[in-house]
């Protein structure tokens, strides 16, 4: 992998980690801020959706770190 396409690889892996990380950021506010506003359907809905965009961060940052390690020369 040249320095350039590390480069790009860390620039589109920042951007697919923030994309998680804003919908937990943007549920988990509507919950802080109005949770007594919302009905509990609703509030189960954005504790589901703040859950799976975990997930999907903790399965981003594992591919991650299995490309980091796959790139260290034995």
């Amino acid at each position: 992998m040249t320095d350039g396409d590390l480069a790009q690889y860390v620039v589109s892996m920042a951007h697919d980690l923030r994309t998680p990380l804003t919908s937990i950021r943007g549920f988990a506010d509507v919950l802080v801020r109005g949770a007594d506003r919302l009905s509990d359907e609703n509030r189960l809905d954005y504790l589901e959706r703040i859950k799976a965009a975990a997930a999907s961060l903790d399965e981003m940052i594992t591919q991650l770190a299995t490309t980091a390690g796959d790139a260290v020369p034995d």
